[in-house]
């Protein structure tokens, strides 16, 4: 008789754990649903973005085309100008010896 009651106690206990790893099991499962949802939505948000970057790209790579010896000419002044306010290093002359 003693061990039927052992074992009612057992179940007793195991039920009670069952129900509530259950329940910590749900409430687990909701907070990673709703993390997965806030990824699929970041990643929809990146998706487009790209797009919107390749279109520039492209738009920028046709403009470039288009006028890229007046941009290279542009360059090339700007380049010009900074090296004209760069000091050059003086070279020294040779002693002669006697």
């Amino acid at each position: 008789m003693n061990t039927l009651i052992q074992a009612d106690i057992f179940f007793f206990i195991t039920a009670i754990a069952v129900v509530l790893g259950t329940g910590a099991f749900l409430v687990a499962s909701w907070y990673v649903i709703q993390i997965l949802r806030d990824v699929r939505e970041i990643s929809t948000k990146a998706k487009n973005a790209a797009g919107k970057l390749e279109v520039d790209f492209e738009t920028l790579r046709t403009d470039l085309k288009h006028k890229g010896t007046k941009v290279g000419s542009i360059a090339d002044m700007i380049l010009a100008f900074i090296a004209s306010w760069i000091p050059h290093p003086k070279k020294k002359k040779a002693e002669k010896t006697m």
